[in-house]
């Protein structure tokens, strides 16, 4: 299943989202990851993309440059818990655009 949401024209998704962890499902330390993809920003500025993370809405404290790709994977989560991710646009001199609209997702 794809989790779409949009920001500033893109269409981001996570790939593999599940709305709950399997009954019975372990919580392993740092075993799983989320691939994520989104599309190019429209702005000739952006020279980069950082991906953040957290385990609360709107709260990140985790976070990964991901340089020009438009495609990354978050390794070391843990396994049945619940993410939330957003991706910033950045620019050569390291301004960051506001966060895109939020997608949650659970690592495996």
């Amino acid at each position: 299943m794809l989790a779409l949401l949009g920001a500033g024209g893109a269409l981001w998704y996570v790939a593999g989202r599940s709305p709950q962890p399997a009954a019975g499902a372990l919580k392993e330390s740092g075993t799983a990851s989320l691939k994520l993809a989104w599309d190019k920003s429209p702005s000739d500025q952006v020279v980069g993309y950082r991906v953040v993370y957290g385990t609360k809405p709107g709260r990140y404290d985790g976070s990964m440059d991901v340089g020009n790709a438009l495609t990354a994977t978050v390794t070391g989560l843990h396994s049945g818990t619940r993410y939330f991710i957003a991706v910033l646009a950045l620019d050569a001199q390291g301004n960051q655009s506001p966060p895109s609209n939020e997608v949650d997702a659970i690592a495996r």
